[in-house]
């Protein structure tokens, strides 16, 4: 996807945190993907300075967190959908008496 500045804004660290509601340290753990059913964090958009100010774009991560909201959605959707087979399973057994 290519950046378009008359349509969009460049978002950097503080405004990720700011945005997601979250710490930099969580940011970092995003970025490196070590949360677990997580959709991949999109790579930066751009880095300005030397390199070391990584850049992304606010349509980019708006993109990601419908994604997040969508892969969570399924998540609990199937976890729903388990929990009532098992307890459908359940009922199907012989009862003692």
């Amino acid at each position: 996807m290519s950046f378009d500045i008359a349509n969009d804004t460049l978002l950097g660290i503080k405004d990720l945190c700011e945005k997601l509601g979250i710490s930099k340290s969580t940011l970092n753990r995003i970025r490196r993907n070590d949360i677990p059913n997580q959709t991949p964090f999109p790579q930066p958009t751009v880095w300005l300075g030397h390199g070391d100010s990584p850049r992304w774009s606010s349509k980019v991560i708006n993109v990601w967190i419908h994604n997040q909201a969508q892969s969570h959605r399924e998540r609990k959707f199937a976890q729903e959908n388990h929990a009532r087979m098992g307890n459908a399973e359940n009922c199907n057994e012989p009862i003692d008496f």
